[in-house]
């Protein structure tokens, strides 16, 4: 919101939020409550300039619930390795999320349950063209209906664990350097590696205009 301060020593101003709840169980693939799993919100559309998400950590029942901004949110969960966590108490799943969720004001969407699987394993390398290792850049999985990343280390190795299915993977450095998408297929329990390779790329300014007017929409770029 925009505010005009008036020159007083205080100034009271009330923000209302319209909010509402999602709320579910994360459970694994045999059904059985996951403890302790990170869930978070993340908004699919940002209307009226308005970006607002949550997370929770389970209960001993799998449950959670989130206090999200009225509108359309995913909510996504994963095992990997919590802040406060050893790499001996990290769970081992995959990501999972459910997206299209229209939260009403003062709503309360319930049952929104997230059934998480082991998924498999993609690691590989990123290079130059020149063949030396790329590190510190960012590698990027997409999926059907999401996407997921990680950074390379210092030689350009990197690691992350996938939900099953096909994904196009690729990787960029800063703004003049990315590669073209490589397609996997990614099945549970087992480790896909991949080379990638990067060339000189240019990023690309793109504006979307309705009868000569600026508007939001999303979009995504490929190659």
């Amino acid at each position: 919101a925009t505010l005009e301060a008036p020159a007083v020593a205080v100034l009271e101003f009330d923000v209302s939020i319209p909010v509402g709840r999602i709320s579910g169980r994360v459970t694994d693939a045999q059904g059985r409550a996951l403890a302790n799993i990170l869930v978070a919100s993340e908004p699919e559309r940002h209307e009226g300039g308005a970006h607002g998400s949550a997370q929770a950590l389970t209960d001993a029942e799998g449950r959670y619930e989130l206090l999200v901004p009225a509108g359309q949110h995913a909510v996504k969960a994963s095992g990997g390795q919590l802040p406060w966590q050893s790499d001996a108490e990290a769970q081992p799943y995959a990501e999972t999320r459910v997206s299209g969720l229209v939260v009403s004001t003062n709503g309360h969407l319930r049952a929104v349950d997230l059934r998480l699987d082991t998924g498999g394993v993609l690691e590989g390398l990123v290079r130059m063209a020149d063949g030396s290792s790329a590190g510190r850049v960012w590698v990027w999985a997409q999926g059907s209906s999401w996407q997921q990343n990680a950074r390379s280390d210092e030689r350009g190795h990197f690691q992350m664990r996938l939900a099953a299915g096909s994904y196009l993977v690729d990787a960029f450095s800063g703004e003049e350097s990315a590669c073209e998408p490589v397609k996997v297929e990614i099945a549970s329990g087992e480790t896909r590696r991949v080379e990638l390779e990067l060339v000189p790329a240019r990023r690309v300014l793109l504006t979307i205009l309705q009868n000569g007017t600026p508007v939001g929409c999303e979009l995504q770029v490929l190659d």
